[in-house]
C-alpha cells in the first residue's frame, strides 16, 4: 500500500495531538483508516480504547467497515459513531450507573420531528407574527440564544419577543413531558454530566486513550467542548482530519476557526497538509484552487493533481430555464455515465427532474449533499447572484460550497450560469476566471 510523503507523516502511529488538513481528493479516509490500524498494530491503544467520532451515521459505518477490512475482527471493539449517538449512549450509561429512574431510555427527537413539532406549536400562534413565514420563525427559534440584543429588542418592539419565548417554553415542556431529547439537548446534557461529575468523567477518560475525529472542519463549539472533556488528561492523544476549504455547515454552527487556528487551542499540535489530489484532472484542480484562493479566512495550501492533464472545465451562459434544461440534456447525451447534476437549492433539482425525466443514470444532488462524493462528470447548474452566493449566507462559506461542487469532478466539470440583465456574468461565474460561451455557441 503506497503512501506519499505527506501521508506517511500523517499515518505515523505516534502519541500526541495531530491535525491533518486534507485537501479535496487527497486520501483523507484512507489515512484515517491506516492511522487507526497503526495505533492498534503498534500497541499504542487497543481497539476498545479507541473512540472514532464522525458527523453522519453513514460515514461512521463506512469507516468501521474499511478498518475491519484492514485489521480484521479486532475492529468490532472500536467505538465508532456520530457525536450525537455517542452522547446518547453516554447519557444512558450515566443514568444506569446512578440507578436513576429515567422513565426508560430517553426518546430522540430528530430534526424532521423537531421541525414538525415546532410548526405545530407556531401554527397555533401564527396570527401574532404579522405575516412572518413559519420557516423564518423557526430560524429565529433555532438562533434565539445567539441573536444580537438589538435584534431581540426590535422583536420586543413589535410584540414578537414574548411569543417566541412562549413557543420555546412550550417546546421545552413537551420534551420534558414525553422524556425527549433533540440533538442539541443530547450534546448539552452529555457536556453537563462530564463537567459536573468528575468520577464519571475519569471513568470515560480512562476508557478511551485515543480519539480520532473525521470532518473536523464541521466541529461546533459544543462538539469542541465535548472533545476537550473526553480527552484523557494523562494520554492526550487526538487525531483530527478535515479540510477548512470544504467547511459548508456554518448554519449548523460549525466553526472553521478550530482548524485554521488549531495551535491556539492545542499549542503542541502537529499539523500535516495533504495536498496531492488523486481524484481530479489538473484543469479542474487549477480552476478550483484559483476560485477558493479568493477566500481570506483559510489555511494556506496548494493542491496539485496526481492524474495530470486531460480534464475539461467549461462554462456556459444561458438566459432562461429552458435554455438551461436544453443544455443539460445535450451534456447528458455526451456523458451518459457516472454524471451528477449539482445545484444550490432543492427546488432547482425538483424543477430539473420534472423536465428531464431523470434521464440516463444521472444523479441529482444539492451541493451540500455532494460532499464526500465523486463522479466522472459534474454539471453545476443555476449559477446566479440571487441563488449562489445566497444573499442570506456568509460569502466565504458560499464560496466554499461552490468549491465543494467543483472538486467532485474527476474528468469533466461543466458550469451553467445565468446572464445578468446587462448580459454580464454573475459573481461566481466571473470569479472562476474561465471563458463562458453563450447558449447559442455551446456546441
Amino acid at each position: 500500500m503506497e503512501f506519499n510523503k505527506e501521508q506517511k507523516i500523517a499515518i505515523q502511529p505516534q502519541e500526541g495531538i495531530m491535525l491533518v488538513i486534507a485537501g479535496a481528493g487527497s486520501g483523507k479516509t484512507r489515512c484515517l483508516v491506516e492511522k487507526t490500524a497503526g495505533i492498534i498494530r503498534h500497541n499504542i491503544a487497543s481497539p476498545d480504547e479507541i473512540l472514532l467520532l464522525t458527523f453522519s451515521r453513514k460515514a461512521a459505518e463506512e469507516l468501521k467497515e474499511r478498518i475491519a477490512h484492514r485489521i480484521g475482527h479486532d475492529a468490532a471493539s472500536i467505538r465508532a459513531g456520530t457525536f450525537h449517538s455517542f452522547c446518547y449512549a453516554l447519557i444512558k450509561e450515566y443514568y444506569f450507573l446512578q440507578q436513576s429512574d429515567t422513565h426508560g431510555d430517553p426518546k430522540i427527537l430528530d430534526d424532521e420531528q423537531k421541525l414538525q413539532l415546532l410548526n405545530a406549536i407556531i401554527s397555533e400562534k401564527i396570527e401574532g407574527f404579522l405575516g412572518m413565514p413559519i420557516n423564518a420563525i423557526v430560524y429565529l427559534l433555532e438562533k434565539w440564544s445567539s441573536l444580537p440584543t438589538l435584534t431581540k429588542d426590535r422583536l420586543r418592539d413589535v410584540g414578537m419577543y414574548d411569543k417566541i419565548e412562549q413557543i420555546l417554553q412550550e417546546y421545552a415542556d413537551y420534551k420534558s413531558a414525553h422524556h425527549m431529547y433533540d440533538f442539541h439537548d443530547l450534546m448539552m446534557h452529555a457536556i453537563a454530566i462530564l463537567q459536573n461529575d468528575s468520577h464519571f468523567r475519569s471513568l470515560i477518560n480512562n476508557r478511551f486513550s485515543y480519539i480520532l475525529v473525521d470532518e473536523f472542519q464541521d466541529t461546533s463549539e459544543d462538539n469542541f467542548e465535548l472533545l476537550n472533556l473526553l480527552i484523557n488528561p494523562n494520554k492526550r492523544n487526538l487525531f483530527v482530519v478535515g479540510d477548512d476549504w470544504q467547511s459548508i455547515y456554518g448554519f449548523r454552527n460549525a466553526r472553521v476557526d478550530y482548524m485554521i487556528h488549531m495551535r491556539r487551542y492545542f499549542p503542541t499540535a502537529k499539523i500535516v497538509k495533504l495536498t496531492v489530489n488523486y481524484r481530479s484532472r489538473k484543469e479542474i484542480v487549477t480552476v478550483s484552487n484559483q476560485f477558493i484562493s479568493l477566500n481570506r479566512f483559510k489555511t494556506k495550501k496548494k493542491l496539485v493533481s496526481a492524474k495530470g492533464k486531460g480534464g475539461t472545465v467549461k462554462g456556459f451562459l444561458v438566459n432562461n430555464k429552458n435554455e438551461e434544461i436544453d443544455l443539460v440534456q445535450k451534456l447528458l447525451t455526451r456523458h451518459p455515465k457516472n454524471v451528477a447534476i449539482l445545484y444550490r437549492n432543492n427546488w432547482q433539482g425538483a424543477l430539473l427532474k420534472k423536465n428531464l425525466y431523470s434521464v440516463h443514470d444521472a444523479t441529482f444532488l444539492t451541493m451540500h449533499a455532494s460532499k464526500g462524493l465523486e463522479f466522472e462528470t459534474i454539471i453545476i447548474v443555476g449559477i446566479s447572484d440571487s441563488i449562489i452566493p445566497d444573499p442570506s449566507s456568509e460569502l466565504e462559506e458560499e464560496r466554499r460550497l461552490m468549491y465543494v461542487a467543483l472538486t467532485r469532478a474527476k474528468e469533466q466539470c461543466y458550469i451553467i450560469a445565468y446572464a445578468k440583465s446587462d448580459g454580464s456574468l454573475p459573481r461566481f461565474a466571473k470569479e472562476l476566471r474561465i471563458p463562458f460561451r453563450k447558449f447559442t455557441e455551446a456546441f
